[in-house]
């Protein structure tokens, strides 16, 4: 009969030998969104630290779902980006529709289109301060803001003159905008605060909306598909005359 501390030691191996399977098999998987990510540079950083062979990725299938779940994100993240400016764009459209005239021109349907745009702005920023209660000593701060961020003095991306359009505004949808999530209180006499809050999301959404283009996007894919093709197979040519070319490597 098997012993407790033989029973115990078996089990606790067994237990440490999962634990590290798992941490191998979720290490795979972040290892490729982050190489997809960085395109390939974290992969370099790896190898240079450790050595490729020490860095070889144990389970390559969630290696490979890690970089199309990366890839995923940046998609999902492009397209939200189009349905929310489609979405405020169609909500303006809809009030200058409403107000406009036949023989309208198309200077003043432009200038009509911004001044509905305030007007639906302002009313959502007053339904925002009956929610959360908000005081005369209060501003109301939209995280995920309306329409864009107001002109700045300066900051990391420059300083900005006029009103910097977000590629994500919320404007077009009253249920995110004014979520009590997104609500945010600001002591009116601290206004250096709100400015600071506005620069920061206008550099998230900077880093975010370029890191996700397009061309970025495709770039990332070929680069997957190039990491995922493994070279290791080798073809020796000889020459009729006895003579030798160098090995071909062909992608298995």
């Amino acid at each position: 009969m098997e012993s407790w501390w033989n029973w115990s030691e078996r089990h606790a191996l067994n237990i440490t030998l999962g634990a590290i399977e798992v941490g191998d098999a979720a290490g795979s998987f972040v290892a490729g969104g982050a190489d997809g990510l960085s395109m390939g540079l974290t992969q370099y950083a790896r190898n240079a630290i450790w050595g490729e062979e020490n860095s070889e990725i144990k389970y390559k299938g969630l290696y490979k779902a890690g970089e199309y779940t990366e890839l995923g994100i940046e998609i999902v993240v492009s397209g939200g980006s189009a349905l929310l400016k489609k979405k405020a764009a169609q909500e303006v459209a809809e009030r200058v529709a409403r107000e406009a005239t036949e023989d309208i021109t198309i200077e003043a349907a432009e200038k009509l289109a911004r001044s509905a745009e305030q007007q639906i702005a302002n009313n959502m920023r007053k339904s925002a301060r009956r929610k959360i209660n908000a005081t005369s000593r209060d501003v109301v701060h939209h995280v995920n803001t309306l329409v864009g961020h107001p002109p700045y003095p300066g900051g990391l991306l420059g300083p900005s003159r006029s009103v910097v359009r977000s590629p994500f505004p919320t404007l077009g949808f009253r249920w995110m905008a004014n979520n009590s999530r997104n609500l945010m209180l600001i002591p009116k006499n601290n206004p250096g605060r709100h400015v600071r809050l506005h620069q920061r999301a206008h550099i998230a959404e900077q880093l975010v909306i370029k890191a996700a283009g397009p061309l970025l996007t495709t770039t990332r894919f070929g680069l997957n598909q190039y990491r995922n093709s493994d070279i290791d197979v080798i073809i020796d040519l000889a020459c009729g005359d006895g003579g030798w070319h160098p090995p071909l490597l062909l992608p298995e």
